[in-house]
C-alpha cells in the first residue's frame, strides 16, 4: 500500500510538457492519452463501478458515467516512440516521454449520473476542466452519455508549446455503450473539435484479470491490454473495494503508453 501511495504522491513531479515531433496545430496532442473521462484507462460497469470486467477505452468516451461518490485517480505516461521512456520532467525541449493526470468524482443529478474530472497536461500547468452525464436507461446493457471536454474552454490547451497551436479546444461529445458479451463492450460516438466527428472503441475480457482494448479516435488507433491489480482488502475502509488497473499500449500504433488509475 505504501508503495502505491509513494507512486501517486509523486504525480504532480511526472506531469510533463507535452512535446513530442508530432506536436503540429490542430492535432491536439494533450488529449490523445487519457481522456480524464470515465473508462479512461480503467474499467468501468454501467452502474459506475470499477470493474475490469466494465467497459473501457484510453482517449475516447463510453457511455458510463462514475457512479455517485466513487472516485478516480490516474497517470498516465506516453512515448514518442515504440519503446516505454518513463515520466521525463524537462519542462521543455526535447523528451522522452509525457504525460496526464487525471482526477475525477461522480455525483447524482435529477437527470441521470454526472463525472466531473480535472487533467493536468503538462508540467506548464497546463489544466482543464471536463463533464460527463450518463442518462438514465431501461437496459443493463446499453448505457448513454453526453459530455465535454475543456468545459471553461482553456486557451491553448491543446498543446502549449506548438508554435500556432491557440485555437480554443472545448469539445462536445455523444456517446453510448453496448455490452455485447459479458464483460465486452463496443462504443461509438460522435464529438466535435478534438474529436473531428466519428469515433469508436470495444474491449474484450480475455480472463478474469485481462482485458484487450482497441479504438479509434479520429486520428488513428489505440490498442493495448489492461489488467487489475486486484482489490485492496487491508485497510478497513471504503479503499478495500478500490481498484488498481494498469494499462500499456500503443497510442496511434507507434507510440508505447502506460497508465495506472485507482478507482473507489
Amino acid at each position: 500500500m505504501k508503495r502505491w501511495l509513494s507512486l501517486f504522491a509523486a504525480v504532480p513531479c511526472c506531469c510533463l510538457a507535452q512535446v513530442d515531433p508530432w506536436n503540429f496545430p490542430g492535432q491536439f496532442p494533450q488529449f490523445r492519452d487519457m481522456s480524464g473521462l470515465p473508462g479512461g484507462g480503467f474499467g468501468l460497469t454501467i452502474k459506475g463501478d470499477p470493474s475490469i470486467r466494465g467497459a473501457m477505452s484510453l482517449s475516447t468516451p463510453i457511455g458510463f458515467s462514475l457512479g455517485s461518490g466513487r472516485w478516480n485517480l490516474g497517470i498516465s505516461s506516453r512515448s514518442v516512440n515504440s519503446r516505454p521512456a518513463f515520466f521525463s520532467t524537462s519542462p521543455r525541449g526535447s523528451t522522452g516521454s509525457d504525460g496526464t493526470l487525471q482526477l475525477m468524482h461522480g455525483v447524482n443529478t435529477p437527470v441521470g449520473t454526472l463525472t466531473g474530472s480535472f487533467m493536468v497536461l503538462s508540467s506548464a500547468r497546463d489544466s482543464v476542466f471536463n463533464l460527463q452525464l450518463q442518462l438514465p436507461s431501461r437496459s443493463d446493457k446499453v448505457g448513454y452519455s453526453v459530455g465535454v471536454q475543456n468545459a471553461f474552454n482553456r486557451p491553448h490547451a491543446a498543446s502549449d508549446l506548438v508554435p500556432g497551436e491557440d485555437n480554443l479546444s472545448r469539445s462536445l461529445f455523444v456517446v453510448g455503450t453496448y455490452e455485447f458479451l459479458p464483460g465486452s463492450f463496443g462504443s461509438v460516438g460522435f464529438g466535435t473539435v478534438r474529436f473531428k466527428g466519428l469515433f469508436g472503441n470495444a474491449c474484450y475480457l480475455l480472463q478474469p484479470r485481462l482485458k484487450f482494448t482497441a479504438e479509434y479516435d479520429t486520428f488513428g488507433f489505440n490498442v493495448g491490454v489492461a489488467h487489475t491489480l486486484g482489490r485492496l482488502g487491508s485497510t478497513g475502509g471504503r479503499l478495500d473495494n478500490g481498484d488498481f488497473t494498469i494499462w500499456a499500449g500503443m497510442v496511434q500504433m507507434k507510440r508505447a503508453t502506460v497508465t495506472l488509475n485507482f478507482t473507489f
